[in-house]
């Protein structure tokens, strides 16, 4: 792994690191943090991972606090053992699940279960949405 470059862009920071044959994106601000991998056709993805992950900054604590996961391949949303999608809040000095959505090469779509999930702060479920190859089921 390398730094290609870094640039600082009204307080915005962007760092760019090749690994392997990927690309990693860090784009931070005050208020932000966003970390991106993408291919080498610049689609987002990444095989052991999500390809998005973005915190935001806890100014106060000086920390930062995990709000969304995506997994990626080849630009769509996809991933074969879990959510595509996961959205956290804090509660309690813990990062709470809050949604998570299932999906297979770009389209909603979990087979045995619901795609699309919302969660009370407590971890009971509001709501679940059903969806095959992205049409609701």
């Amino acid at each position: 792994m390398f730094i290609i470059e870094v640039v600082n862009l009204f307080s915005q920071s962007i760092l760019l690191r090749k690994e392997n044959s990927f690309m990693k994106f860090e784009f931070k601000n005050t208020y932000k943090h966003v970390i991106v991998y993408v291919n080498d056709k610049n689609e987002l993805h990444r095989d052991n991972g999500a390809a998005y992950i973005e915190y935001i900054i806890d100014e106060y604590n000086n920390k930062k606090i995990l709000t969304k996961l995506k997994w990626y391949k080849n630009g769509n949303l996809h991933n074969e053992i879990g959510p595509a999608i996961k959205k956290f809040t804090r509660y309690n000095n813990k990062d709470v699940i809050f949604l998570e959505e299932y999906y297979t090469n770009g389209k909603v779509n979990r087979i045995n279960g619901p795609a699309m999930i919302r969660y009370r702060i407590d971890g009971t479920i509001i709501q679940e949405n059903w969806f095959k190859n992205g049409k609701i089921h």
